[in-house]
């Protein structure tokens, strides 16, 4: 598949708030982990992967803006879409 063809098959992120914690949001993916967006105590963003063993890894921090995480977080799940599928 090229890249185009990937991106027309993706999905939006969907992107729900945690009930548990009001300041982390998640959005699943059609990947082998889900993504997670954090607002720190200081006010920046962290963006973490949640694989299906539910373990955290922290991809990004010190993001700016929810804006600005939900764009990273967008262009790092193409990105791996992009590779996991084979486009050139």
């Amino acid at each position: 598949m090229t890249r185009q063809e990937i991106l027309a098959q993706l999905e939006p992120l969907d992107w729900k708030k945690d009930t548990r914690e009001p300041r982390v949001q998640k959005a699943r993916t059609l990947l082998w982990y889900d993504i997670e967006i954090k607002r720190e105590n200081n006010g920046l963003y962290t963006i973490s992967k949640i694989d299906i063993a539910d373990s955290k890894t922290k991809i990004f921090e010190n993001v700016r803006s929810e804006k600005d995480a939900k764009e990273i977080a967008w262009a790092m799940y193409v990105n791996q879409a992009t590779v996991t599928f084979g486009a050139l």
